[in-house]
């Protein structure tokens, strides 16, 4: 009997340690992973800054063709208007996915201090699909400059980027806009109206 106690003894610390060292193991795994996490998050908005630009940002001019081909310079300082880009890839499916969100955002814009540029980005728009996102209602870039192109990081699609009148970056998007961002858009376009 008195070595059944002692084993149920031995038993209890034994199981009792075991759970100090698991926990303790669970406590120290989360702390290594929380740093993992941190020093991930880190290189992530690095690489961001990389691709997007970043708020402040002060961009070039931008020298373009139009799809018919007539050279187009958008400088800031000289028009007032602020300048709303639509960076896009025709058959790009978050593009299409895109289109219904900037086509809200393009006619909130009528009327107001931001003129809207679409960017596309290959050249590749077609009448058709000009028509069928509702293209015609802004002006249309493609044959960007290459500096220029490095310069706005028109890079990836879709993307949104406004620009203020004095070339600093005021707003950025990569992907889909959600509806903070749309939402955003119209509130610029309702604070800017003549």
């Amino acid at each position: 009997m008195n070595r059944a106690n002692e084993w149920r003894g031995m038993r209890s610390t034994v199981q009792r340690v075991g759970f100090a060292v698991g926990f303790l193991s669970l406590v120290l795994s989360n702390v290594v992973i929380l740093r993992a996490n941190r020093q991930l998050n880190e290189v992530v908005e690095n690489l961001r800054s990389l691709v997007v630009l970043q708020k402040g940002a002060r961009v070039p001019e931008l020298r373009a063709k139009s799809l018919d081909g007539k050279e187009v310079v958008l400088r800031y300082g000289a028009d007032v208007r602020r300048t709303l880009f639509l960076v896009y890839t025709p058959g790009c499916p978050g593009c299409e996915q895109n289109w219904p969100s900037w086509s809200s955002v393009i006619d909130a814009m009528k009327g107001s201090r931001v003129r809207v540029v679409a960017v596309d980005m290959p050249g590749l728009s077609r009448p058709d699909y000009i028509s069928a996102h509702g293209l015609d209602r802004v002006l249309i870039v493609s044959k960007i400059d290459p500096a220029t192109a490095i310069a706005y990081r028109f890079g990836l699609t879709p993307q949104t980027l406004l620009v203020g009148a004095d070339g600093k970056v005021e707003e950025s998007w990569i992907g889909l806009l959600d509806r903070n961002a749309v939402q955003r858009l119209k509130e610029i376009a309702e604070s800017s109206r003549d």
